[in-house]
C-alpha cells in the first residue's frame, strides 16, 4: 500500500566541515521510505512541501540558525552531524532514525 505522497525540501549546509557522508545520508532515506510504501518527493529548489529536512554536516548546524532568523515555521527535521535533535546516532543509523521521525509525524500508528 502506497501512502500519500510527501514533498520534502532538502536544505544541505555548505559543507565546511562535514562529520558524515550529506547525500548518502537522503539516498538512504528515500530508499528506507520506498520500502516502507511512502512515496517520498525530495527537492532542494524552494518549494512548498510537507517538511524541510536540514542536513547540516556538523553539530555546528549552521542551517538552524538560518533557519530561526528567516521566521519561517514550517516543519523541520535537522540532522547536524552525527546527531539528530541533538541525540549522538552512528552514521549507519541515521537514515532509519529520520525515517522514524518522518513516520511519526505524518503517518502515526
Amino acid at each position: 500500500m502506497v501512502k500519500r505522497q510527501l514533498r520534502i525540501r532538502i536544505k544541505y549546509c555548505g559543507g565546511c566541515n562535514p562529520d558524515i557522508d550529506r547525500g548518502s545520508l537522503v539516498k538512504h532515506l528515500a530508499s528506507l521510505l520506498m520500502e516502507e510504501g511512502i512515496e517520498a518527493h525530495f527537492m532542494t529548489a524552494p518549494a512548498e512541501a510537507d517538511l524541510l529536512l536540514l542536513i547540516n554536516g556538523c553539530p555546528h548546524a549552521c542551517l538552524e540558525e538560518e533557519y530561526a532568523e528567516s521566521g519561517r515555521t514550517m516543519a523541520y527535521i535537522s540532522v547536524q552531524g552525527a546527531r539528530l535533535s541533538y541525540q549522538p546516532v552512528p552514521e549507519e543509523e541515521l537514515a532509519a532514525a529520520v525515517g522514524q521521525q518522518i513516520r511519526i509525524r505524518f503517518y502515526p500508528a
